[in-house]
């Protein structure tokens, strides 16, 4: 699918180049006109003869000028999208590598009390699927997009129509430059959340009619008076009064809607710019059912979004103070941008937020097919009944394709214990299947050529560290992780869902004799339940284990030219092998051994 960015970019880059070369060219001849237009007009004004003749082609010229600026500014506008679309192909061509580590939105602060275990397997925070993948610009969208990541209870129907939805769009990829450069220039939609219910009116009140008609009468009354004092008819004193009671109008006016024009303001702020992106979703063509259900729900908030729009030009008209004053005392403005608010306001407020929930639904599709545009090793996994796992070449989603070692992996209802040297890959290898999963769960593609699972709640214990603050040690913290699991798997609304655990070198916070107790009694438990377990160890006690469910699994090495070469394959069976005596001796703190 990485074709599909290729031949994006390169037409952009023809587009921007187009254009560049175009606005040169328009430059120069708007010059030209500019000055046969001041020639001309100078000729007319000394020449009498040719005068006439001289006036029109000044004009001529002048409003060719005039035309050729308007296009100018066209042009402008179109490099700028297409100089921005190649700003967002750069980010899917670093997402394909790793520059994407360098984007400065994290996630981190969505990482909570109830997810924070599963950052473990690098979800939220930096270097995170979050960091990679999102393209949210709205602090509702990012908010969406994390919480899609991490939740851990899937319906499969709402699976299926992400799947579907993601499925076709990853055909969409000019869309997607489209749509996210409309999005990201609406003004100040960074600090938007479409969540906030005080960007929707709770309950609008009917509008008034008799306020636009007392308006009225003193807007026909203020001009009345200035033409009857401009004719002589009347002093214009009276339309000095007439003007100063307009104004006191105006002011007892606002005063008592102030919180209205609040309101106001912060719709229009949110709203008034959508109307583009809302035109742009319009014109594309899906098929899938999610995608149609989103641009038909879309669609019917459109004559909103439109009417936000119309009412934006009265607000910012009010805002300006001199041109408050003119259109409040000629064209009532304050009454009539308050009357047309409530009017649209009045049975339409669902089928915005509706529309608006759309948007950030398409945006959230968009970001999870990211995953098939920046990677070629993709399939859409298979969700299966039974307790198992069938992965074949599988890589973690966030390391180059080019340097992640592929691996083929099957289990069933059963405790895999991976032992291995250090650095040999054991921790990766969880950490593979477990960020798998959840693109797997977010309903997207999954970095493998075939990926199979049932929904699983993950539980997780790597890179277990202390907490001063609250008093809690690595080993303590360890336990507290154990006790989630064991707590779930006891709860009997759960009886029907299983899990998966991801432990890396269990209970290594404590002492030999305690770890190796520590660990047998846990791994009994986790016999006697309907999961899948990953265990990695550097005891090799543990896989001697005499439980019927125990699978070993290791990682190796082999020394070429005294170097260290990691395979980073795993295989069936107990490793044989360590490497902390020369790795001590590399770095100098052991002497090289005879």
């Amino acid at each position: 699918m990485w074709e599909q960015i290729e031949i994006c970019k390169k037409e952009l880059e023809e587009e921007y180049k187009k254009n560049n070369e175009l606005i040169n060219r328009i430059s120069n001849l708007r010059l030209i006109l500019f000055l046969l237009a001041f020639v001309f007009i100078i000729i007319g004004w000394n020449s009498e003869n040719i005068r006439i003749v001289a006036f029109i082609a000044g004009s001529i010229s002048f409003a060719a000028f005039i035309i050729l600026l308007v296009f100018h500014s066209t042009l402008f506008e179109q490099r700028e999208e297409a100089e921005k679309g190649l700003m967002i192909v750069d980010q899917y061509e670093k997402r394909r590598g790793e520059g994407w580590k360098e984007f400065t939105e994290t996630g981190s602060s969505f990482i909570c009390e109830e997810n924070k275990d599963l950052m473990d397997l690098n979800i939220l925070g930096k270097n995170s699927l979050f960091q990679w993948l999102n393209i949210a610009n709205s602090r509702s969208g990012k908010r969406k997009f994390a919480n899609h990541l991490t939740r851990q209870k899937i319906d499969e129907k709402s699976w299926k129509m992400c799947q579907e939805a993601v499925c076709e769009m990853s055909n969409h990829f000019t869309f997607n430059i489209g749509f996210q450069t409309i999005f990201s220039n609406i003004r100040n939609i960074r600090n938007i959340d479409f969540e906030e219910k005080s960007i929707y009116p709770d309950s609008c009140r009917k509008a008034n009619i008799i306020s636009i008609v007392f308006g009225g009468l003193l807007a026909l009354g203020m001009i009345g008076s200035l033409v009857l004092s401009l004719s002589s008819i009347i002093s214009f004193k009276f339309s000095g009064i007439m003007l100063l009671f307009c104004i006191c109008w105006m002011n007892i006016y606002s005063y008592f809607h102030k919180k209205e024009y609040e309101e106001i303001g912060q719709c229009i702020h949110a709203f008034g710019k959508m109307e583009h992106l809302i035109e742009y979703i319009s014109k594309e063509k899906f098929s899938s059912e999610p995608l149609l259900l989103c641009k038909r729900k879309i669609e019917e908030g459109k004559e909103m979004i439109h009417g936000i729009t119309k009412i934006s030009y009265l607000y910012y008209a009010k805002e300006n103070k001199i041109s408050n004053i003119i259109f409040n005392t000629i064209f009532i403005l304050n009454p009539l941008l308050i009357f047309l608010y409530r009017k649209l306001m009045k049975n339409g407020v669902d089928k915005l937020k509706e529309a608006i929930e759309r948007v950030e639904q398409i945006e959230l599709y968009l970001a999870l097919t990211g995953v098939a545009w920046c990677k070629d090793n993709v399939c859409l996994p298979k969700k299966i009944e039974n307790i198992s796992m069938k992965m074949e070449n599988v890589q973690h989603p966030l390391l180059s394709e080019k340097k992640c070692v592929p691996n083929d992996f099957s289990c069933e209802e059963e405790i895999i214990m991976i032992t291995g040297s250090n650095m040999s890959g054991k921790t990766s290898f969880m950490r593979t299947i477990g960020s798998n999963l959840v693109l797997m769960f977010a309903g997207t593609y999954v970095n493998a050529t075939y990926f199979e699972a049932p929904f699983m709640k993950i539980f997780t214990s790597i890179g277990v560290q202390d907490d001063i603050s609250r008093g809690i040690s690595t080993f303590y913290g360890e336990l507290l992780r154990i006790k989630k699991v064991l707590e779930y798997a006891k709860d009997q609304e759960n009886e029907k869902v299983p899990f998966v655990v991801f432990i890396d070198e269990i209970f290594k916070g404590t002492n030999y004799n305690d770890r190796i107790f520590g660990a047998k009694a846990v791994i009994h438990q986790f016999a006697r339940e309907k999961c899948i377990t990953f265990i990695t160890t550097h005891d090799f006690e543990l896989c001697e284990l005499p439980e019927k469910k125990v699978s070993n699994y290791f990682f190796s090495e082999k020394y070429e030219e005294n170097q260290i070469v990691f395979s980073h394959k795993i295989h069936s069976g107990q490793s044989k092998t360590t490497n902390a005596r020369y790795l001590m001796e590399r770095i100098g703190i052991l002497s090289p051994s005879n």
